[in-house]
């Protein structure tokens, strides 16, 4: 009798097991980098909606002005259900058609550096299920658990372009000239213009880039100097 009761004790334990197995008990401790963490998180980049931006406040005046607005730091790069086949556009317009939409004129490295730093840190802790970091130092690489893909976050050779094949977002860098105290579109990762061409507007000076706008000279263009852009 003793033997039949351990039997029946260690069938009922092994029931247990699978039960809790089935519903996903044990999920709790797998370690957040391991290959299950990728396979269980792979399908939330596929539910991510578009960010919504605020509607315009009732009574709004339609006088052109500047439209600034506090900026929401926790959405500054956003990812949402369309990012893989945005990607896929992305890449081939980055290998195929490279100068037409990925401009960076001498004296930018730094600067382009920088924003790859912004970037690889904000998305690594802002989507944590998508991005993840390797390494340290000269060896720290940034892992987009979507694609498949890597890159090297330090001294990368090309970070501007790093930059714009991990991100939805453009990047358009204004560099103060010392000179005039102009700012200038020092570099680029533009591959959604509208309206214009980035080989043509590369170098330009943010009077001369608004130059079409309507109003600009008398009237919005004098209250941008107003704002330092960091």
């Amino acid at each position: 009798m003793a033997f039949l009761g351990e039997v029946l004790l260690i069938g009922i334990l092994l029931m247990t097991v699978l039960i809790l197995l089935k519903n996903g008990f044990f999920q709790r401790f797998i370690s957040p980098h391991g290959p299950k963490h990728v396979q269980l998180q792979h399908t939330q980049v596929a539910e991510d909606k578009p960010y919504k931006l605020p509607p315009l406040k009732p009574g709004a005046s339609t006088h052109m002005n500047m439209g600034l607005r506090k900026f929401e730091s926790f959405n500054w790069l956003t990812i949402d259900e369309h990012y893989l086949l945005e990607h896929n556009i992305r890449s081939r317009l980055l290998s195929d058609h490279l100068s037409s939409v990925l401009q960076c004129l001498p004296g930018s490295e730094s600067a382009c550096q920088e924003v790859l730093s912004a970037v690889t840190s904000f998305l690594t802790s802002r989507y944590p299920y998508m991005f993840m970091f390797s390494g340290s130092g000269r060896q720290k690489l940034i892992h987009n658990l979507q694609t498949g893909e890597s890159f090297q976050v330090v001294d990368n050779p090309r970070p501007l372009e790093t930059a714009a094949r991990l991100a939805m977002e453009d990047f358009n860098l204004l560099v103060k000239d010392q000179s005039n105290e102009e700012y200038i579109l020092k570099a680029s990762a533009t591959l959604f213009p509208a309206g214009w061409r980035l080989e043509d507007r590369i170098g330009y000076t943010l009077t001369e880039l608004h130059c079409p706008v309507p109003a600009w000279k008398d009237k919005l263009g004098p209250h941008v100097k107003r704002y330092e852009i960091h």
